[in-house]
């Protein structure tokens, strides 16, 4: 059983911890549910979900607007909000406002896409239908048009390139939890629940997130 882990950090490790122990807390009932054995946790940060953030983040979704590093907001300023008002962002804004579609319904999703040669697209053993059983505040229409947007505003921006150019920015942070797991959240795992952390956890950095963490299984 494969149990993933979404959540925000700031650059900042007095930060890092007190959101990641609010983390362990709030999945404790699904970290009993995890398969034994020893698991090695490691972060990063996903192209997936930054994209998709940062588009809820421009569309002005409040749970995607509270971005904690101060550099970062400003290259999203100066290089992304010139698409504020097109036609992708505008649709994100009326998912967000007319459906309330947001939170952990954004994150979700694009944990089961993939980007391909420039694509984003479902991975292979999803469909759309799954979208809508995994999240009835999604249509399936609603997540066709959503996933076409979410291409052209990848393609019209140039989002990759704003993503690799930052890569030193997420491997810093990334370099941040790492050594966070590697030494406070085992020990207040077993502390808390008397026995080992195990079981194969996937933990995805998002610096778009503010102060929220999604969970998904």
């Amino acid at each position: 059983m494969r149990i993933r882990f979404f959540l925000f950090t700031f650059h900042d490790e007095t930060i890092l911890r007190k959101d990641m122990k609010k983390l362990f807390v709030v999945c404790i009932c699904l970290l009993f549910a995890v398969e034994n054995g020893h698991a090695q946790l490691r972060s990063r940060v996903d192209e997936r979900f930054e994209l998709t953030s940062i588009m809820f983040a421009l569309a002005g979704a409040p749970e995607y607007c509270s971005i904690g590093i101060p550099s970062y907001l400003q290259d999203i300023i100066d290089e992304l909000t010139p698409y504020q008002e097109s036609e992708p962002i505008n649709y994100v804004r009326v998912l967000n406002q007319r459906y309330l579609i947001g939170y952990n319904a954004v994150s979700g999703t694009a944990a089961m896409m993939e980007i391909v040669d420039g694509e984003v697209r479902l991975q292979p053993q999803y469909d759309v239908a799954d979208v809508v059983k995994y999240d009835n505040r999604w249509t399936e229409e609603l997540f066709t048009t959503y996933l076409e947007m979410v291409n052209r505003f990848y393609r019209e921006s140039d989002f990759h390139a704003f993503f690799t150019a930052h890569r030193p920015l997420y491997d810093e942070v990334t370099a941040q939890m790492d050594a966070l797991l590697d030494g406070t959240v085992p020990d207040w795992f077993r502390s808390f629940f008397g026995k080992p952390l195990a079981g194969d956890i996937e933990v995805y950095v998002s610096l778009t997130n503010g102060p929220s963490n999604w969970e998904e299984s």
